[in-house]
């Protein structure tokens, strides 16, 4: 009988032993995926409550920062400059986290969610944090994989798809229109009319769709230029000239729409390139 009681008593000692060497009082839990999005991109997802709910998935209270996965409740508590603060209700205990990105390249970045288990010197409670940690660093990796599936969706981060090209038409005939109001299709489609009349007449081709850009300082004032890929060099004229584009990288996109969906892919375009 004192033979088994010391035995149990050698068990006890060695399992308090060891949670004191192999389980530190605090317990870190992080948990870090790439995305195919540059963290400029996936900040707006990340910062707010807004952001959460179109990745999130489960149920959320509506009108609130609260949001729900296997039984536990994850609060936003303050925005971060790519990310969030987060406060969560895991069996009993408020953890404080902290969920950003990080860019890696100009299309993938790092997501990196982070929180640390209340320290202690209770063996039975380090190891009680020590398998709330795995448990909770399976349901990060399970959330996490929602953000992924949802960015890997470029139209989900910039709102169009967007694909990377070589310029192919470096050689380009053009001409220009200022005026007042923006440009009418009936004005785009003339000025096409007449840079492919006086490009055939001096013997060249057009090689691929023409070109358009509009641009104004006060949305009164446009300046407009047109202009078409051609086969050759040709003279220039009073009305037409040539442009040249160098044969370097380029981003493009396709847009189904009106002028109001042209545009707003002219905004997220012109926001990527500032990336």
């Amino acid at each position: 009988m004192k033979k088994w009681l010391l035995g149990l008593i050698i068990v006890l000692i060695l399992v308090v032993a060891g949670t004191y060497i192999f389980i530190p009082a605090v317990v870190k839990v992080q948990k870090v995926v790439i995305v195919p999005a540059h963290d400029k991109g996936l900040a707006p997802l990340l910062h707010d409550a807004k952001g959460f709910a179109r990745w999130w998935g489960d149920k959320t209270d509506r009108g609130s920062d609260t949001f729900y996965f296997n039984g536990a409740k994850y609060y936003i508590s303050k925005p971060l400059l790519t990310g969030c603060g987060l406060s969560s209700l895991q069996g009993g205990d408020t953890l404080a986290m902290q969920i950003y990105s990080v860019a890696l390249s100009m299309d993938s970045a790092q997501v990196i969610w982070g929180t640390s288990l209340p320290a202690t010197n209770n063996p039975f409670k380090r190891i009680q944090n020590y398998r709330k940690g795995l448990q909770l660093k399976k349901d990060m990796e399970a959330i996490l994989q929602r953000l992924q599936n949802f960015a890997a969706d470029m139209r989900n981060v910039y709102g169009i798809k967007v694909d990377h090209a070589i310029v192919q038409d470096t050689l380009l005939l053009a001409t220009e229109y200022e005026g007042i109001g923006k440009p009418t299709n009936t004005l785009v489609y003339t000025m096409i009319d007449k840079v492919t009349t006086y490009l055939t007449a001096q013997g060249a081709k057009v090689t691929n769709p023409p070109l358009l850009s509009m641009i104004t300082q006060d949305s009164i004032h446009y300046k407009t230029m047109v202009a078409l890929p051609i086969d050759k060099e040709i003279p220039a004229a009073p009305n037409f000239f040539i442009r040249r584009m160098f044969a370097g990288n380029i981003l493009i996109t396709e847009v189904k729409g009106g002028p109001a969906s042209v545009a707003k892919a002219v905004t997220s375009l012109f926001a990527l390139e500032k990336l």
